[in-house]
């Protein structure tokens, strides 16, 4: 079902008579054009709306009804949906079998979805086109193997293989991620149509996935030759350049560019995300505030961008918004403020950033949802990646003297006797004088017996296993 068909001078009819209150008597069939305009337009009232004002008009008409149909199963009302289809005249249709077949897969029916191709195959209902829409189907539903299965199988039953069959193949591999399998389909689909600026982007994509960036580029161009506003070409344009230009080289390249449209969300992610690799965080907010604006909640990397975005918040001392913006995480992912706070203090630490890392560790241990036993051994590794020998902690510097601070609360805090780190643990509570040290040595020797004697060897080099362990069984700090 092609529902991007529309046409201009219908949709300009539909429009007047819309905002004029005049009565609409547009063909069925028209309406249903509008209506799946709205829909990849993603104006999901405008498009509630044109199917109310046709059913009023044609209550009757099998088409609309089954519209409104797969309306109800896109929003996951599937008994309303069914309801309304099983009360259609031609129950043996191929439009019919095809709603029931995408409903007994959504319902994970593959068995009577399997009875139905075959019933549509025995009344000889499955042409070429019937096929394609039934590997739209699975795509639609993230059943790329299926797909891709259904597509290779029945290619010998196409007997002249047409644009469409190529591009949705490419979509398959692409989601399966083979990319140079979907670059070999769509090269064969811009060979039918070498003027369809969306293959020329898809194929610029899949190149840009196997790191082959000098096509990539040039089929960006060919795509930006074909058609000026292809902002999704001049994005995957943007990121083959910053592989090897400099990043002011490809600022230039995006500020000489000039759309009509806006700028999709994702362009400024681009940008924002080489702002960080460049260790310029403050740059960096400019243009991942604009994508974080501009993008929508459903898109799939919306975490990635609002992780990104807060970090760069943090690190230009903006801490109350970063928090702030990472919270909104927390109803849409399932996750705890100490999760969250978790993954950004990773982020901060992996980019060296010490004392940030720090005031991060500090607030996580006193959240209401801090595990020691869940969280412990990162927070561990985070404060070892900074101050790897414990021996060194009086060395430093005056501006980073909260982590002795953090180590020794850090240390205060229940641990798990099965710890991998509680031998460094026992290190560390030795050096800083901790009052749990004697606790937290016996209970790494219990566990790791001549481990943690092994680790104290380099405190005391001159000393043999018993009398290390002689010093340190008596030792214990107020």
């Amino acid at each position: 079902m092609d529902k991007s068909h529309f046409y201009k001078e219908v949709l300009k009819e539909y429009l007047d008579c819309l905002n004029t209150g005049r009565k609409c008597f547009l063909p069925a069939s028209d309406f249903i054009d509008i209506y799946y305009h709205f829909q990849d337009a993603h104006a999901d009232i405008d498009a509630a709306i044109c199917l109310k004002m046709a059913l009023s008009l044609y209550p009757n008409n099998p088409d609309l009804l089954l519209t409104k149909a797969y309306e109800l199963l896109d929003e996951r009302k599937v008994e309303e949906a069914y309801l309304i289809v099983r009360n259609l005249e031609e129950q043996d249709s191929r439009e019919v079998s095809l709603f029931y077949f995408e409903m007994e897969l959504m319902r994970g029916n593959f068995k009577e979805c399997n009875n139905i191709i075959d019933a549509l195959s025995n009344n000889d209902l499955v042409d070429e086109d019937c096929m394609l829409e039934i590997a739209e189907i699975y795509l639609e539903h993230s059943y790329y193997l299926l797909a891709q299965r259904w597509l290779t199988e029945k290619s010998s039953s196409i007997e002249e293989k047409g644009k469409i069959y190529y591009q949705l193949l490419s979509e398959t591999y692409y989601q399966l991620r083979a990319y140079a399998d979907a670059e070999q389909c769509l090269n064969a689909a811009i060979d039918i149509d070498p003027y369809d600026d969306v293959l020329w982007t898809n194929l610029a994509d899949t190149q840009l996935k196997q790191g082959l960036y000098e096509k990539t580029i040039e089929s960006c161009d060919y795509a930006l030759a074909i058609n000026t506003e292809a902002i999704q070409a001049f994005r995957i344009k943007l990121e083959a350049l910053m592989i090897f230009e400099p990043l002011e080289k490809v600022l230039e390249t995006f500020e000489k560019a000039k759309f009509s449209t806006p700028y999709d969300y994702s362009i400024y992610r681009v940008l924002g995300y080489a702002y960080i690799q460049n260790h310029q965080e403050a740059e960096a907010c400019t243009y991942l505030s604009k994508a974080y604006l501009l993008m929508p909640q459903g898109a799939l990397d919306y975490s990635d961008v609002v992780f990104y975005y807060a970090m760069c918040l943090y690190l230009n001392k903006q801490y109350d918004d970063a928090l702030n913006l990472l919270v909104t995480l927390i109803g849409n992912n399932h996750a705890t403020v100490s999760e969250i706070y978790m993954i950004l203090m990773n982020m901060i630490a992996e980019r060296g950033y010490l004392r940030e890392s720090t005031i991060l560790i500090d607030m996580i241990i006193g959240l209401e949802d801090y595990h020691r036993e869940e969280y412990g051994a990162s927070i561990t590794q985070v404060l070892l990646k900074f101050n790897p020998e414990p021996q060194t902690l009086h060395e430093l510097k005056a501006d980073n003297f909260y982590l002795t601070d953090i180590w020794q609360k850090f240390l205060n805090e229940k641990y798990d006797p099965k710890d991998p780190e509680l031998c460094t643990l026992a290190v560390y509570a030795w050096y800083l004088k901790h009052p749990k040290f004697n606790e937290i040595f016996l209970s790494a020797y219990n566990t790791y017996s001549f481990r943690a004697l092994k680790d104290f060897s380099k405190v005391f080099p001159n000393k043999t296993p018993d009398q290390i362990y002689e010093t340190l069984e008596n030792s214990h700090f107020d």
